[in-house]
């Protein structure tokens, strides 16, 4: 056993590999958020997480992206002077909610990758799907090898309902 993994890193986990589900019942949990500027947390219940881990090998050097699509809806929101129903505040809501995605699913591959020097979120067998031959020149020592490879993301939000306020006009 390397070591333990709480609860945020158990969702960034569940955010690359586009799976689990929270106590509640929520697809992909609940993600609390402040939009930039702001004091007002609110809640954002992810319905739909699509998550790809994409291998990139280019001039011999092997990078991967990770793609995250997540849709859902805006929970409990305490910004009481905003109108849920307004596109701005809602690209506001879907920055911060991409914002804070970044900071878990970074957080837990820098536990993961470069602290316990492991890959729990299946790196590996996308390049073993994906390149083969390079894939062979690696598995030997993968969890070291893995541990230098840089991983960006791609994260796009969605809000497609509210769920406790806005105004009508």
């Amino acid at each position: 056993m390397l070591g333990w993994i709480g609860e945020e890193e158990t969702a960034g986990l569940n955010l690359v590999q586009g799976t689990g589900k929270s106590e509640e019942g929520h697809k992909g949990g609940i993600i609390e958020a402040v939009i930039k500027g702001s004091r007002d947390p609110f809640s954002y219940e992810i319905g739909k997480i699509r998550s790809k881990i994409i291998p990139i090998v280019k001039n011999g050097q092997l990078s991967f992206r990770v793609d995250i699509k997540v849709e859902g809806r805006l929970g409990e929101d305490w910004a009481l002077n905003e109108n849920a129903f307004e596109k701005d505040y809602l690209d506001r809501v879907n920055a911060a909610v991409k914002t804070r995605i970044e900071q878990i699913v970074n957080n837990t591959l820098k536990k993961t990758q470069k602290d316990f020097r492991v890959d729990v979120a299946g790196f590996g067998k996308q390049l073993h799907i994906h390149y083969p031959k390079e894939w062979k020149k690696r598995k030997e020592n993968w969890d070291e090898v893995f541990s230098r490879i840089p991983v960006s993301l791609d994260v796009t939000v969605k809000t497609e309902e509210f769920a406790l306020k806005g105004k009508k006009k």
